[in-house]
């Protein structure tokens, strides 16, 4: 095993505090803090001596502790740490406050950094007075000028611990080289252990760029595993099988006329697709790619109801409890399900009730499963599952789906997004993969209008909320609890709640968020849909939960903390049937960048051209920004701008299996895939 694989409480400095800090945010072994990238550099390019430092300037100065003093504010006693320093020719003071421990951080005759605007002599008649916003206690005078990696906070760690902790790494344990010998002499790439050095511990006249051959070797190894990764997983589930003895009839017939609907020439195509590979001596693995009520869920239904009318199960996974409850909900009401064994399988159902159902599935009693991650932990066991649905696919990685699709015995696979991605890059990323199209809309091409909204403009807003609920139209007000734990941002969620409530007593409002237990959480879903709700104050939930048809409007609270596509799915939650509005609400000193999406989002109904957009302003940030594409998380590479080496590392991944030219290194690989599939966990 890699030493670079031990679990991160092998780092020196790292004990059982940082330990628990750094599990609970995903970094589990050294290598996954070694491929934590910073964020971006501060450069530190000059640095000026304290006889040299300009009056009413910023900037950098250094010098030689000569006293620390402890002082305190006349009023309410706050510390105050004075820290005097000179360059053999001036003195100069620095002041702190309340930061006692910095008594212990600067001590008589160490070197020292600040960073801070000087100021004019002060009543000691000092050269200046600064009030630094950045320090550093030197070493050795090399540390003077350079770059400094910044990274983002994990927890109360700051970018100066993770640096240290990346260090003892470097200092501590071997990285090898994991790309085969003959693709580094190809390419003239650097070694694994010197481009994340240059990432981490860069010169000063090296800063990381997309040209450094450092950065480009990281981008490729990213592809390289990544589609070394789907063509294992590709093959491990190509084995051929028997045709199947099918009856066909008219599944599309049959289901409009007992559902009292018409299904558009997109969901017909897509059905008769599928039902094609149903046939196929391959099993099917499919995406059918559609926009926020493009009728995706018909098509699923339809092939789920002909592959249950051949007598097999079918399982049906969403992302979320609520998604789930709906779909499920909305199967029962359903008269093409009428006859059929239906069940929901999710984590929050009792252990007896689990163990029921377990048992009901494992006879076949039960034919329609549906669920969360729930319906597939190793206790489930199918008697002949043959073909699964998964919701929201971007939400579940390439070793979860192979996970899922062993489930039974040759399964057909198809998984759903309402987040387009042009079909050429899909293919590029995910060619195990074939693809449907839904271009059209069930009830005609669906146009939202949408309004940014100013703070003087609010107020009118709210008037014509107030007098869309009054006549029974229903909305919802989103609020962005991003994570779990971001206490403040609940605690707002609960004010504007109770502030609505006590402004507007005589609407019926309701509150959502992921805090709450699963039953209440279901029972708010069904109150509105039911019509009991007219309006609810929620989060970003909602982006693959709720559908109610009758929803005609959305307000986004701060829609400069969401992406383009997270926006687009919040607003396809209204105006399923008839108008929808959207109203996001621009708030003082929103950023540029944000105001673009607000404008692209308030000027583009399709979701594939702001898709498009999206490609466009993801793909020029930041070379060392978190990029995220369906299922996969790049940390380093952006298949937009890097589609030359992207290319590359799929023919190269392709050759080594194809030709086995499987190295111990892709080996070693190949175990680990082989243990994540054994070990995905979907509790």
């Amino acid at each position: 095993m890699e030493e670079i694989l031990k679990g991160v409480e092998e780092i020196k400095g790292v004990g059982p505090r940082i330990k628990k800090i750094l599990n609970r945010k995903g970094f589990f072994t050294v290598k996954d803090l070694l491929y934590y990238y910073p964020i971006k550099y501060e450069i530190r390019d000059r640095v000026f001596p304290v006889s040299e430092f300009i009056p009413g300037k910023s900037g950098w100065v250094k010098g030689i502790v000569s006293k620390v003093k402890l002082g305190f504010t006349r009023y309410r006693r706050m510390a105050i740490v004075y820290v005097y320093f000179h360059d053999g020719k001036k003195y100069g003071k620095a002041v702190f406050f309340n930061q006692r421990f910095l008594l212990r951080v600067f001590k008589k005759g160490v070197k020292v950094l600040f960073y801070g605007e000087s100021k004019f002599p002060d009543e000691e008649n000092l050269i200046f007075v600064m009030n630094p916003s950045k320090y550093e206690v030197l070493k050795n005078e090399q540390d003077e000028e350079k770059a400094i990696p910044v990274y983002g906070r994990i927890e109360s760690l700051s970018s100066k611990k993770i640096h240290r902790i990346i260090a003892e790494i470097f200092k501590s344990f071997d990285i090898k080289e994991n790309i085969p010998e003959f693709l580094i002499k190809k390419y003239i790439f650097p070694s694994r252990k010197l481009s994340l050095k240059a990432i981490h511990f860069p010169e000063l006249k090296k800063i990381p760029s997309l040209r450094m051959p450092e950065v480009k070797r990281l981008i490729f190894e990213e592809f390289f595993f990544f589609q070394l990764s789907l063509t294992y997983f590709r093959k491990k589930l190509e084995n051929k099988r028997k045709k199947r003895n099918l009856k066909f009839y008219d599944i599309v017939k049959y289901f409009e006329s007992r559902e009292g609907i018409k299904l558009t020439n997109s969901q017909k195509k897509a059905i008769s697709e599928i039902l094609k590979d149903f046939q196929d001596i391959f099993p099917m693995k499919r995406l059918l790619q559609g926009d926020v009520g493009s009728g995706k869920t018909f098509v699923a239904l339809a092939t789920s109801l002909f592959m249950i009318k051949n007598g097999y199960q079918v399982a049906f996974m969403a992302p979320t409890e609520i998604l789930a409850s709906q779909h499920f909900s909305r199967i029962k009401r359903m008269k093409s399900f009428k006859n059929v064994k239906s069940a929901l399988l999710m984590g929050s159902l009792t252990p007896k009730q689990k163990k029921d159902l377990y048992e009901k599935i494992e006879r076949g009693e039960v034919k329609f499963i549906v669920g969360t991650h729930a319906l597939f932990q190793k206790k489930v066991k199918y008697k002949n599952l043959a073909y699964v649905i998964i919701d929201e696919q971007h939400r579940f990685g390439v070793a979860q789906r192979t996970a899922i699709s062993l489930k039974g015995k040759n399964v057909d696979l198809l998984v759903m997004t309402a987040t387009p991605i042009p079909r050429s890059l899909y293919l590029t990323l995910y060619s195990d993969l074939k693809v449907s199209v839904l271009k059209e809309f069930p009830f005609g091409e669906k146009r939202i209008k949408t309004y940014i909204v100013n703070e003087r403009e609010r107020e009118k807003m709210f008037d014509w909320i107030r007098e869309q609920a009054k006549s029974g139209k229903q909305g919802f007000i989103v609020y962005p609890l991003i994570e779990e734990s971001e206490v403040m941002d609940l605690k707002a969620l609960e004010t504007a709640y109770k502030d609505l409530k006590e402004r507007y007593p005589e609407l019926k409002i309701g509150i959502l968020h992921g805090k709450m237990k699963a039953k209440e959480k279901e029972e708010i879903r069904k109150k509105f849909e039911e019509g009991e709700i007219s309006i609810l104050i929620t989060t970003s939930i909602i982006e693959v939960g709720i559908d109610v048809q009758g929803a005609n409007f959305i307000v986004i609270e701060h829609p400069e903390r969401y992406g383009l596509s997270q926006l687009h799915q919040m607003r396809g939650r209204v105006g399923r049937k008839g108008e929808g509005f959207c109203f996001l609400i621009k708030n003082r000193g929103v950023g540029q960048d944000a105001l673009k999406r607000m404008e692209i989002i308030k000027n583009i109904n399709d979701g594939f051209r702001i898709s498009e957009e999206d490609l466009k302003i993801r793909g020029s940030g930041n070379p060392l920004g978190k990029q995220q594409w369906g299922d996969v998380v790049f940390k380093i590479a952006d298949p937009v701008r890097d589609i030359e080496l992207l290319e590359i590392a799929r023919d190269e991944a392709f050759n080594i299996i194809e030709k086995g030219k499987i190295s111990d290194k892709i080996k070693e690989y190949f175990e680990y895939l082989e243990k994540l599939s054994e070990e995905v966990d979907f509790n």
